[in-house]
């Protein structure tokens, strides 16, 4: 008993041209109609994938620009507490004035900090 077995594979959505000619030949037309549905997949991923890229892109984007908010109302605050300890050191309290001029820039280090890390 001598028992046979071949197999094909192909890495492409489009089987060779010896698969799809055996295809017309069972129903005549049907090669044109795999080819079709495989362009037609084919563009869907395709603009299944640009739909997903031009996501991403706008998420990036609009994270960037929150970050940059919150640099520049960190910016606001830290000079704000500077603002604020020079003031008083100016009227004669230089331990106090000393305190919240760095209180300010302190708790903003340990935020960014805590950032970086999270």
């Amino acid at each position: 008993m001598i028992l046979s077995h071949s197999s094909v594979q192909f890495s492409s959505p489009l089987p060779p041209p010896a698969i799809l000619s055996a295809y017309n030949e069972a129903i005549p037309g049907l090669a044109g109609e795999i080819v079709s549905l495989i362009a037609q997949q084919t563009a869907h991923r395709q603009a299944q994938e640009k739909k997903e890229l031009e996501a991403n892109i706008s998420f990036y984007q609009a994270e960037f620009a929150e970050a940059r908010i919150g640099q520049v109302c960190a910016l606001v605050i830290a000079l704000s507490f500077l603002a604020g300890g020079l003031y008083v050191v100016l009227h004669g309290q230089p331990w106090p004035g000393a305190f919240i001029g760095s209180s300010g820039i302190v708790g903003l280090v340990a935020a960014f900090i805590k950032g970086r890390k999270e």
